[in-house]
């Protein structure tokens, strides 16, 4: 960018360098977007040829005589064909190649080998901001701590269900049901061939939560028959026939609400719907299909007969605190509807102070080290944020002839 402004000789003198400051302050485009008004700050741009590569071409024609030109070479002497009847418009198609997060960490590692340099750190601070920046870090840092936050959810999930249960079985199927409903579900993305952006996080959230309802759904009330003496065929059918149902309906609501995303005209947006719909059902199907073959294999409990008082008081102690809730409730129903409606009021105006951001890098912590830069960018030079326009005028050569 500097190119044209300085030129290929580097001003060596202080008068040569005081003259070219002159001229960038009275050009009216340069502040502050190559440097700050009080010149504390200077910006540097980097092209790339991110997203700008061509896969393959439609061609029509032969386009052997297509000339590509250097970033140095002058279109002065270019006569533009006057003549657009020969022209279909669809001569040659270039699909581009869309450039992966990856990249961007490649890109970005190089660029900061160059950034730090003892030479360049013991003079300058360096900023780096923009796409290339931001998409780095999210492959970086972001996606791996997702990553750890799911592996988390999953160990606080078992050690609950373990508590709860006091069975390894109960704990190995919930976990088995909800990654097979995972693998499933991006597998079916994966072969759709839909590319998806950061929400695919929340769609495995949404899986892992659905699944665990369903198969806790459908353990507790396996236990609670079988504390019943039932025994183990009349268990299931039980729990099938209370909970089955109950269950069906839970992830029908749950996926409908989803689906109807899709009328929503913002593409991430609608694929989020889509699968997010597709993983629910998905988990529901494993419940209902594979979990009573897995309680075949391996129960919560013994599937021979065991009367042991102590191990089934245990076992429903969180049944027992839900009945006495209950008493409560019937006891102190007035109390208890004033409070909880004086919560909802309370709540309601809360619900005012909703703030949505949509900024992807607002939305990263304070500290993180590249909101700052973000941050310093907006507040000292022309702001980090771009605007792109396309002009489409629907012939060859428009913009040389608006009429």
């Amino acid at each position: 960018m500097s190119r044209n402004f300085i030129g290929s000789k580097i001003p060596t003198t202080k008068d040569e360098r005081e003259l070219l400051r002159k001229q960038a302050i009275e050009h009216p485009d340069f502040a502050p977007l190559f440097f700050s008004r009080d010149f504390k700050y200077g910006g540097i741009i980097v092209r790339t040829d991110f997203n700008g590569v061509p896969e393959e071409y439609n061609q029509n024609k032969d386009n052997s005589n297509l000339d590509i030109f250097e970033e140095d070479e002058s279109f002065e002497d270019f006569e533009p064909i006057q003549n657009n009847e020969n022209f279909s418009g669809d001569e040659y198609q270039p699909t581009f190649k869309i450039t992966a997060m990856p990249e961007y960490s490649l890109f970005m590692k190089e660029i900061n080998k160059i950034l730090d340099n003892p030479k360049y750190l013991n003079e300058l601070t360096f900023f780096p901001v923009g796409p290339p920046a931001i998409y780095s870090f999210y492959y970086d840092v972001v996606l791996p701590q997702m990553s750890m936050i799911m592996l988390g959810a999953l160990i606080i999930i078992a050690v609950v269900l373990l508590f709860l249960f006091r069975a390894i079985s109960a704990v190995v199927w919930s976990i088995f049901i909800i990654v097979l409903s995972i693998i499933c579900t991006l597998g079916i993305i994966g072969w759709t061939g839909v590319v998806m952006n950061q929400m695919i996080q929340v769609v495995l959230f949404l899986i892992i939560t659905i699944g665990v309802a369903d198969t806790v759904h459908i353990l507790s009330g396996y236990v609670y028959f079988r504390n019943l003496n039932q025994n183990h065929e009349t268990a299931l059918k039980s729990v099938f026939k209370k909970s089955g149902l109950a269950c069906f309906l839970t992830s029908l609501t749950t996926a409908v609400g989803l689906i109807s995303l899709i009328f929503v005209p913002i593409v991430p947006i609608k694929n989020f719907g889509i699968f997010s719909a597709t993983g629910v059902f998905i988990a529901f199907i494993f419940t209902i299909f594979l979990l009573p073959l897995m309680l075949n294999l391996w129960a919560p409990v013994s599937k021979i007969e065991k009367k042991k008082r102590f191990k089934r008081k245990r076992r429903v102690f969180i049944q027992n605190i839900l009945q006495n809730l209950e008493g409560y409730s019937i006891r102190y129903s007035k109390e208890i509807i004033c409070l909880f409606f004086s919560m909802m009021i309370i709540l309601l105006f809360g619900a005012y102070q909703v703030h949505v951001n949509y900024d992807i890098v607002k939305v990263l912590k304070d500290k993180a080290p590249i909101r700052n830069f973000y941050d310093i960018v907006d507040r000292e030079m022309a702001g980090s944020g771009n605007m792109e326009i396309l002009i489409e005028t629907g012939k060859i050569y428009g913009m040389q002839d608006p009429s």
